[in-house]
């Protein structure tokens, strides 16, 4: 296994940037390339990252090539699903496989630049074909595996793209031709100048710096603990050697007292100084766009995947640190560790302690703190985890399987199950609580993913 790896599999915040920034714009090239939306590839380009961090924890990368190769596959699979959901046939062969275009084409003209203008003509299927040899590097034979047909078919959609990228030339009416091997050479310069978004670029990080390893942020701590000790050590030993060095004298009694009362004064506004290193102010995310739905996909290892619809209408706040949290990958492998009163499943809590678990902690979004938030606590509900402090909420969640309205109120509701509640009933059959609730870490189900999925509103054709 190589260095970089082995160094990234320890949270190493330089191993971990250093995989990003040699892959980030292959990935990104390879997404916005298939979809040609910029919303629809940083999605997918975000989720190409948050996978392969997860692999790395599992050990299933060795090296830097292998780094590589998985997140081009990974690019592949997540636009070829998203492509598919759009329209299911996109991928059939063409009648007696031709793949050349129909005469009757005629050319979109939407994109400006070249390299946009061929890949908003082609067909998903050769578009996605064209993607993977010229920006993925992919050869055929590599190409079929992903399809599941004979190498024989790709390699006739290649050689039928000279003639294909010559017709639509024609149907752009440019004053120049490029030749086949200027196309290629143009989508080369391509990936280079089409660069990641720099609010993801920004995003994609922050999800590092979550993954940096906690022992390291742990000697970090102890660096500065020492150092502070040293510090107050090396003041008290100064201020004995003053002291002692003094000549004697019958006011050497209030010297010394008042150089004790001043040393005791600058200790505790060290102390006090040490103690105001936190604001405590509450965490403000990033606010959602109002015009989309969001759906978090909570995938449970070996039970299914719950579907929640969040309301960010009625609590904005939650909404947005609950999806800031997903989209760091924050909550990739936490578990879900209790079951309440047989009412409720709790999970996202990484020490178990129900607040600040995140590093932050957010306003309570209940009518008892001063917020509107009509939600109610019924069955499917998805609501924060909190401390007794109002404003303690950070990253547990609660589930419920059955009414609890003796909670309105009093806890932030942010979202229901559409879909899944049979899932969180087969963990409520199948795992076994004690008398608090608390599911043995043995025993705990695994959340493999919070996959965040964003529906724009659909806006009507004019007539």
């Amino acid at each position: 296994m190589s260095s970089v790896i082995q160094s990234a599999i320890r949270g190493e915040r330089s191993a971990l940037q250093s995989l990003y920034k040699a892959n980030k714009q292959k990935v990104w090239c390879i997404a916005y390339g298939l979809l040609l939306d910029q919303k629809q590839a940083s999605s997918v380009t975000a989720g190409v990252f948050r996978d392969l961090w997860r692999e790395l924890k599992l050990g299933s990368i060795a090296s830097k090539e292998d780094f590589t190769n998985a997140a081009v596959n990974k690019a592949a699979e997540l636009c070829a699903a998203a492509i598919l959901q759009k329209n299911p046939r996109a991928f059939q062969l063409p009648h007696n496989k031709a793949f050349y275009l129909p005469i009757s084409t005629t050319a979109n003209l939407t994109f400006e630049t070249e390299p946009e203008y061929y890949l908003s003509n082609l067909p998903a299927l050769q578009r996605l074909i064209f993607v993977l040899h010229t920006v993925g590097t992919w050869g055929a034979l590599r190409i079929a595996r992903v399809l599941q047909w004979d190498s024989s078919i790709v390699r006739k959609a290649m050689e039928t793209e000279p003639e294909t990228f010559s017709q639509l030339q024609h149907l752009s009416r440019r004053e120049y031709y490029n030749t086949y091997e200027e196309i290629l050479q143009m989508y080369v310069q391509w990936e280079t100048e089409n660069k990641i978004p720099e609010s993801l670029d920004c995003q994609i990080l922050e999800t590092i710096e979550a993954l940096v390893s906690p022992q390291a942020e742990q000697a970090k701590r102890r660096k500065i603990s020492i150092a502070v000790f040293c510090a107050v050590v090396a003041i008290g030993l100064l201020a004995v050697i003053l002291r002692s060095s003094k000549p004697t004298t019958p006011k050497k009694d209030t010297d010394s007292a008042q150089t004790t009362a001043s040393t005791d004064e600058d200790e505790t506004a060290l102390t006090e100084t040490k103690g105001t290193e936190d604001p405590n102010a509450p965490h403000s995310p990033s606010p959602l766009d109002t015009d989309v739905t969001y759906y978090a996909e909570l995938e449970i290892m070996d039970y299914g995947t719950i579907v929640i619809q969040l309301d960010q209408a009625a609590a904005p706040i939650t909404c947005a640190n609950f999806v800031e949290l997903a989209e760091m990958g924050y909550y990739d492998f936490l578990t879900i560790h209790s079951i309440t009163d047989g009412s409720m499943i709790q999970g996202g809590d990484p020490t178990i302690g129900g607040t600040i678990t995140a590093n932050r902690h957010i306003v309570g979004e209940f009518s008892e703190n001063g917020y509107d938030n009509p939600l109610s606590h019924t069955a499917g509900a998805i609501s924060m985890v909190r401390s007794g402090d109002y404003d303690s909420a950070s990253s547990a969640f609660s589930i419920l399987r059955t009414d609890r309205t003796d909670m309105d109120g009093q806890y932030a509701v942010f979202g229901y199950v559409i879909e899944g509640m049979d899932v969180l009933e087969s963990i409520y059959n199948s795992v076994t609580a004690d008398d608090t609730g608390y599911i043995e870490e043995e025993n705990q189900p695994v959340i493999d993913s919070l996959y965040i999925r964003e529906v724009e509103p659909e806006i009507p054709e004019d007539e």
